[in-house]
């Protein structure tokens, strides 16, 4: 695996980081990742991390609950209990920083219950999801097609809120 360690954060541009916890990939490569937090910002984000031509792997795998609705075992089964709780507090939590229910993104929007779950409260969706399974998924749930362009040809101001939860 090739991996890139950031040495600025990508919100804000500093450079002092510490170390938040460890993770643990327990549905694909079992390998364990390093979560650092921005000192002067306080975004967090795995460094290092796979680097954009390997990232990939980790969300192609059928075990990847986030893409597959159907997953059986036990894990799964608690992932989808745990979603259908989670999905109504981000809901509400978009519904308090953005009180204007306009145009919504979700970027990695796996299967697409968020988007979903954000129609139904009166956002105008629309999403990016990289896995074909997934992206026909969310299709299909949000009523509408899911895009699979970058996030770089996104017209500037054109959304009035962005997530991305599980990326």
């Amino acid at each position: 695996m090739v991996y890139e360690r950031l040495e600025k954060c990508l919100i804000c541009g500093k450079a002092e980081f510490r170390n938040k916890l460890v993770v643990e990939d327990k549905s694909v490569s079992r390998e364990s990742f390093a979560i650092q937090q921005c000192e002067a910002c306080g975004f967090q984000f795995t460094n290092p991390r796979p680097d954009a031509a390997h990232i990939g792997r980790y969300y192609e795998s059928d075990e990847y609950v986030s893409h597959n609705s159907g997953a059986a075992g036990v894990i799964n089964q608690a992932y989808r209990l745990a979603r259908f709780f989670t999905v109504r507090r981000k809901v509400a939590l978009l519904n308090k920083r953005a009180p204007r229910k306009g145009q919504l993104f979700d970027y990695g929007c796996g299967t697409g219950h968020f988007l979903a779950a954000a129609k139904t409260n009166g956002w105008q969706v629309a999403g990016w999801e990289p896995n074909a399974r997934a992206r026909q998924e969310a299709t299909e749930r949000a009523g509408q097609p899911i895009g699979t362009a970058s996030l770089t040809s996104l017209e500037s101001g054109s959304f009035d809120a962005i997530t991305l939860w599980h990326v």
